[in-house]
């Protein structure tokens, strides 16, 4: 390729030299070129799209002993229609923190096992706490915390490093607040 780059691009010899091919090779190993001054192709880009990968379902986690697995299950699945006019949510609590118990999460499994580099939350209140693990929902506070922090309306977090799994947990060790004050 550099050979082909550099015979394309040098300068015509003079007339009656040697005829358009270097001193140095003998004339049977070049290659006919053609005499066109064409630029050469620009090389394509190398960039790649993220995949969203595909949900294939969601979960409320709220685990015994302290919690009863009742966090609004039934609106879960409003949670991941694709309609940001339909949400689920938490029971309301009188302290961010519960009060009671450690926290509350939601659960999504992929459809099949993806590298997971970001998660985005949309919330409709904010502050509060999440941490962000890829970790089997049964047990939703193993596992590595890949990201933490505070929470809010389209909320990205960016994993420490790329995590190859299918399981996505969002573990809220406390609740953010909406605007009417609830948590």
């Amino acid at each position: 390729l550099y050979l082909a780059y550099q015979a394309l691009t040098r300068p015509l010899p003079p007339i009656g030299g040697t005829g358009g091919m270097p001193e140095w090779a003998p004339e049977e190993t070049i290659a006919p070129t053609s005499t066109a001054t064409e630029p050469a192709p620009a090389p394509e880009p190398t960039t790649t799209t993220p995949v969203v990968p595909t949900i294939a379902s969601a979960r409320q986690i709220d685990p015994p002993p302290d919690g009863d697995e009742n966090e609004h299950p039934e609106l879960v699945d409003l949670a991941i229609d694709g309609d940001p006019g339909t949400v689920w949510y938490s029971r309301t609590y009188v302290r961010a923190d519960y009060g009671m118990k450690s926290g509350i999460g939601f659960a999504v499994t992929l459809a099949e096992p993806a590298t997971i580099t970001t998660v985005t939350l949309d919330v409709r209140g904010t502050g509060g706490n999440v941490e962000i693990r890829v970790t089997d929902p049964a047990t939703p506070t193993e596992g590595e915390v890949l990201a933490s922090g505070p929470v809010g309306p389209g909320t990205v977090f960016t994993l420490a490093a790329p995590t190859e799994g299918q399981h996505v947990v969002a573990w809220f060790t406390l609740l953010p607040q909406t605007a009417d004050g609830s948590n």
